[in-house]
């Protein structure tokens, strides 16, 4: 005989019968029958449990699509200058200026001259005199100074300097060379001199030069006459001689004379 199984051999109760092993027993909603083939729906949820430790995280997923562009920031602190970059090419030339103010016109010219006979001599008297230098007739201009053997300049500057001597030859006098020093100094590109034949009345002798001078230099015009030379005068003339000679047609000449022109500010190569 083959055995039961507990809840078989339990009978069957329907709803509002009888009791079960002395127990009243309660049928749960929906249910006909106690115990046997009953379908009940779920209790309530009881009380969420304590958060569990947290997983590890999972791979990252794919980059989403990009937002919208926010708003722009406040600007920044000034960073630190950069290094200096190449010069760029050279720009187109831009339109001519205005014309400016005309500028005023400084000159600064002198001419000095002798109008007497003079003798010079070797190692005694080697300087060129103009005697008329504080006369009407000599022209100082714009701080130019001189006196009977000089001039001197006021300012800085390119100057043109011209001189001219009158010679008269004679007896072992048939040679004259002049030239003129600045401070002392023999300036090379002043020098000139004359040989004539001593039955000749005057032989001319002239320079001219572009000196480059400073403030306060003061030029001379000398005598040349080499130490080693037989000759050791000469002698310049302020008149000449017409026929018939001998005093009674004498023309008054000037014996030298020297003349400055500035023409602008010194020149640097």
């Amino acid at each position: 005989m083959k055995k039961k199984k507990y809840y078989e051999r339990l009978p069957l109760l329907r709803k509002g019968e009888g009791s079960l092993l002395g127990k009243v027993q309660s049928f749960p909603e929906g249910c006909d029958f106690y115990p046997i083939k009953c379908e009940c729906p779920p209790g309530p949820q009881g009380p969420q449990g304590e958060q569990g430790p947290q997983g590890e995280q999972g791979p990252q997923g794919e980059q989403g699509p990009q937002g919208e562009q926010g708003p722009q920031g406040e600007q920044g602190p000034q960073g630190e200058q950069g290094p200096q970059g190449e010069q760029g090419s050279q720009g187109e030339q831009g339109p001519q200026g205005e014309q400016g103010q005309a500028g005023t016109f400084s000159p600064i010219y002198g001419n000095i001259f002798d109008n007497a006979n003079q003798q010079l001599v070797l190692g005694v008297n080697e300087l060129v005199r103009f005697n008329q230098f504080d006369q009407p007739e000599s022209v100082l201009v714009g701080g130019i100074t001189a006196t009977a053997n000089s001039m001197t300049v006021p300012e800085d500057g390119d100057y043109a300097v011209l001189w001219q001597t009158v010679f008269l030859p004679g007896p072992g006098s048939q040679h004259a060379a002049f030239g003129i020093f600045i401070d002392g100094s023999l300036a090379p590109a002043t020098r000139s001199g004359v040989a004539v034949f001593s039955d000749q009345e005057i032989g001319v002798s002239s320079s001219v030069a572009i000196l480059s001078l400073t403030l306060g230099q003061t030029l001379t015009l000398q005598a040349l006459i080499p130490a080693t030379s037989n000759q050791t005068t000469i002698d310049l003339a302020s008149n000449v001689q017409y026929p018939p000679f001998g005093g009674v047609a004498d023309q008054p000449i000037n014996s030298a004379s020297l003349r400055i022109f500035k023409l602008g500010p010194t020149f640097m190569m």
